[in-house]
C-alpha cells in the first residue's frame, strides 16, 4: 500500500503534468520570450556595431596618446609633441591603456630623452597601438609623422648651434611599434552587466506565461476538478508551478543563448574566445535558472490572484515591474557592489550574481546568501498563492 505522503506527491506531480501539457500545446505562450531574446541580441549587435563606428570615428577627431616611463626627462619632447590632435596623457601602463581603450595609441620613453636626443644618440622608444581599430591605426600613423616632424626641428637646432657645420646628421629616433589586441576581458565585464539586466527584462515573458496557466485553469474550469484530489490548496499550487516551470525557464535560457551567442560575432565589438562563450553559457545559464523561479513563483501569485485570463495576465504585467525595474537599474549601475544585505533582494541578488559569475567574480558568501534568500521568496510567494487559490469565490466570479 501507497502512504499518504506518496499519493500526495504523485498527485502533485500528475497536477505539474496537466499544467506542462497545458502549456505545449500553446505554443503562442511561451514563444514570445524567445523572439524578444533574438531582438534583444541584435539589438546589443548592433549597438556594439554602432559604438565601434562611433569611438573609430571620435578617434578620428583626436587621439588620446598614453605615455608612460621617463616623462620628467623628456618635458621638452612631450611639449613639442602634443597637439590639437594629440593629446598626451600620463599613465602608469600605455600598452594596458591602449588594450583596455583608455587610449587610442600608446609611447613608452626611456630614462633621459630630452638629453639623448640633443646628444643625438640612437634612441629607442616604443608605440603601442590595436591593429583592429581603424582610428587606433591612424593614431600611429599621426604619432610617427609628429615625431618625425619633432626630430627634424631638433635636427635643424642642433646644426645651428654646433661648431661643426658641416658635421653629419645624427643617428634618428629608433621605433618600436607593438599591436595590442582588443582585451576580451574588458569586453566580457561590460557585456556582464547588459545581459543581467536583460535577463530580468527577459523574465517578464515568464511571469506572463506562468500566469496564463493559473488564469485559463479558472475560467476554463480544469481547476474545479482538482480541487477533488487529496491535496492541500497549497499542494495543488506548488503542483501547477512545477509544471510550469521546465517550460517557462527553457523560454528564458532560449532568449538567453541567443543573446550571448552574440560574443561570438566580430563585428558587434565582444569578440570572446570559445572557451570563455562556452563559460558564459554554463555559469550564465545557471544563475538565470534562479531568475526563471523567482519569475515563476510571481507568475503563480498572479494567476491565482487573477479572475481569469485577461485578469490574471494584467496582474502578470502589474507583477513584472519589479523584474524590469531592476533591469534598468542594472543597466544604470552596472557595477554595483555585492554587498550582504543585497544579497537578500529577491531580483537583484540572482542578477548581480548572474553579472558576477560571467565577469569571473563569484563571491561564494554573496552567493549563498542569495541563493537562500531566492529560495525562501519564492516558497513566500507560492504559499501566497496557495492561500489565494483556496477562495472558491474568486473561482465562481472567474467561470461566469
Amino acid at each position: 500500500m501507497t502512504g499518504p505522503r506518496t499519493r500526495t506527491v504523485t498527485a502533485i506531480l500528475q497536477v505539474a503534468r496537466m499544467a506542462a501539457l497545458d502549456l505545449l500545446r500553446r505554443p503562442g505562450t511561451w514563444t514570445t520570450t524567445i523572439l524578444t531574446g533574438a531582438l534583444f541580441a541584435v539589438l546589443f549587435a548592433g549597438v556594439g556595431i554602432t559604438t565601434t563606428r562611433l569611438q573609430e570615428r571620435a578617434e578620428r577627431i583626436s587621439f588620446s596618446i598614453a605615455v608612460d616611463g621617463d616623462l620628467d626627462g623628456a618635458k621638452a619632447f612631450l611639449s613639442s609633441l602634443a597637439t590639437d590632435r594629440l593629446i598626451i596623457r600620463p599613465a602608469d601602463d600605455a600598452a594596458a591603456w591602449v588594450t583596455s581603450s583608455r587610449a587610442t595609441a600608446g609611447l613608452t620613453l626611456p630614462p633621459g630623452f630630452d638629453d639623448r636626443l640633443a646628444r643625438g644618440d640612437v634612441t629607442e622608444v616604443k608605440v603601442y597601438y590595436r591593429g583592429a581599430s581603424a582610428g587606433s591605426q591612424e593614431a600611429l600613423n599621426s604619432l610617427l609623422l609628429r615625431m618625425q616632424a619633432v626630430e627634424r626641428s631638433t635636427d635643424r637646432a642642433r646644426a645651428l648651434t654646433s661648431a661643426v657645420a658641416a658635421s653629419s646628421p645624427p643617428a634618428p629616433v629608433g621605433i618600436e611599434a607593438s599591436e595590442v589586441k582588443e582585451d576580451p576581458r574588458t569586453n566580457r565585464d561590460r557585456f556582464a552587466a547588459g545581459l543581467a539586466a536583460m535577463a530580468c527584462i527577459l523574465c517578464m515573458g515568464t511571469v506572463s506565461t506562468v500566469t496564463g496557466v493559473f488564469g485559463r485553469s479558472q475560467e476554463q474550469r480544469t481547476l474545479e476538478p482538482l480541487l477533488l484530489l487529496p491535496l492541500r490548496r497549497g499542494h495543488l499550487t506548488v503542483g501547477l508551478a512545477l509544471g510550469a516551470f521546465p517550460v517557462a525557464v527553457l523560454q528564458l535560457l532560449s532568449a538567453l543563448v541567443i543573446v550571448i551567442g552574440t560574443t561570438a560575432l566580430p563585428v558587434a565589438g565582444l569578440q570572446q574566445p570559445l572557451d570563455q562563450i562556452g563559460r558564459i553559457l554554463v555559469l550564465g545559464l545557471l544563475d538565470a535558472v534562479a531568475l526563471g523561479l523567482l519569475a515563476t513563483a510571481a507568475g503563480s501569485l498572479a494567476g491565482a490572484i487573477g479572475t481569469g485570463t485577461d485578469d490574471a495576465v494584467s496582474l502578470g504585467d502589474f507583477f513584472s515591474i519589479p523584474f524590469i525595474a531592476s533591469g534598468v537599474v542594472l543597466f544604470l549601475l552596472p557595477d554595483v557592489a555585492t554587498t550582504l544585505p543585497l544579497a537578500g533582494a529577491p531580483i537583484m541578488a540572482p542578477a548581480v550574481a548572474l553579472r558576477d559569475a560571467i565577469r569571473g567574480e563569484i563571491d561564494l558568501p554573496f552567493l549563498a546568501v542569495a541563493t537562500l534568500a531566492t529560495v525562501g521568496w519564492c516558497t513566500l510567494l507560492v504559499l501566497g498563492a496557495g492561500h489565494r487559490v483556496a477562495d472558491e469565490r474568486r473561482l465562481l466570479r472567474a467561470t461566469r
